[in-house]
């Protein structure tokens, strides 16, 4: 995808063809030595990273500086679940959950609805979630966490992971140790049921969903098990690794990154019929991924490792001299575009806040009258792939 910018700009974008980058992932200094269970990304420069200790991270400037946030808990964090810049949920042991609607600045405790230890949590908007955890814990919330109930899964294992596609749409899974598999379970809306047990390994560990159809689940031993269906079907994938994989993120029917022992990353671009190394600069071992798109991530894991990985976007002036850096420089009232097809165009602050939005079908341009000076990502969906690249308005 080529973005084009009036001719008073001064450097272009340019996208690979591909959809993924060449860059490797680059390792960012958290501050901490805890272990990390739990990331979330709210936009290119906006995340948040939980673990040992009570820990809450917080960046807004893309890694480059991390900040501890207040959590007012010593217990073990090991989930997180942003649904915005500003609005997020913590979970983990004691049992704890946590709500913020500031960011991070303030996080609230909320009585969790069970005495398990928790050991996931995701929310569909501001009302809809569920926390799962130790011995077969799956609580759920219809009011943002104000109220947990507990919910019945059956299952006297653990549950490490949750996803959800929407709020009556979620998947867990866990472990079950009398019947030696991970079971998969699945909410519709009016209940859970089991939907599939990964035979492969007991030890399942995470699951993601994308589009309200397309999953990826992993476990020990390399496990990764993918639906295209909403869990309807089930397959086994060749991950090409028999590490445990403890982490998933999932962005489309095609890409999809799992995490674990010992620095591995692995990725698929074609639905799973492969998957291929990337270089993760690090032999910690990786609990948790979140990808914003086919491009751009991050990653958490043992010994306080943050990793970041950003490719395919490259900066070149027009006469396709290098530039250092990533940035292009903007003077002027819009941001046109030429993309295929129909395009939704998001302009996002340096905090991730949402500034301008221009629908598919609209004019392929981009007013910035009245949008102060400053550095702002822009988000590119077009011909079925999102694309991220930063910006300076000087004017």
């Amino acid at each position: 995808m080529m973005l084009r910018f009036p001719a008073i700009t001064l450097l272009a974008a340019v996208f690979a063809a591909n959809g993924f980058g060449q860059e490797d992932w680059v390792p960012q200094a958290s501050g901490v030595t805890v272990t990390l269970h739990g990331v979330a990304c709210a936009g290119p420069d906006s995340a948040w990273a939980v673990g040992a200790e009570g820990t809450i991270l917080r960046t807004t400037d893309g890694g480059r500086t991390w900040t501890p946030q207040r959590s007012q808990t010593g217990e073990d964090l090991h989930g997180v679940s942003f649904i915005d810049s500003r609005n997020g949920w913590v979970a983990g042991a004691g049992p704890v959950i946590l709500r913020t609607t500031d960011a991070g600045e303030n996080w609230q405790s909320q009585v969790p609805g069970t005495g398990n230890g928790l050991r996931g949590i995701a929310f569909a908007d501001a009302d809809r979630g569920w926390a799962v955890g130790d011995a077969g814990t799956i609580v759920g919330t219809t009011d943002g966490g104000d109220n947990w109930a507990s919910e019945i899964s059956g299952v006297f294992g653990v549950f490490t992971g949750v996803t959800v596609a929407s709020p009556s749409a979620a998947w867990a899974i866990g472990s079950d140790p009398f019947g030696g598999v991970a079971p998969v379970y699945h909410h519709d809306g009016t209940g859970w049921t089991r939907q599939y047990d990964i035979t492969r390994n007991r030890n399942g560990r995470s699951i993601s969903v994308t589009g309200g159809l397309f999953l990826w689940a992993t476990a020990d031993s390399g496990t990764v098990v993918h639906s295209t269906d909403g869990g309807a079907g089930w397959a086994e994938q060749n991950s090409g690794t028999a590490v445990g994989l403890a982490g998933a993120s999932a962005v489309s029917a095609s890409h999809c990154w799992v995490v674990g022992a010992g620095g591995t990353i692995r990725r698929t671009g074609d639905g799973g019929a492969t998957w291929e190394m990337d270089v993760s600069q690090s032999v910690s071992d990786l609990h948790a991924v979140c990808m914003l798109d086919s491009l751009n991530g991050r990653a958490v894991g043992a010994d306080g490792r943050i990793l970041y990985r950003t490719g395919g976007v490259g900066l070149e002036e027009r006469e396709t001299r290098p530039v250092a850096g990533r940035f292009a420089t903007v003077v002027g009232r819009e941001l046109r575009l030429s993309v295929p097809g129909p395009a939704e165009v998001r302009l996002y602050d340096s905090g991730g806040r949402l500034v301008r939005a221009m629908r598919p079908g609209a004019a392929p341009a981009l007013r910035l009258d009245g949008v102060p000076a400053g550095t702002y990502i822009v988000g590119v969906s077009a011909a079925g792939r999102r694309e991220w690249f930063r910006f300076v308005k000087v004017n």
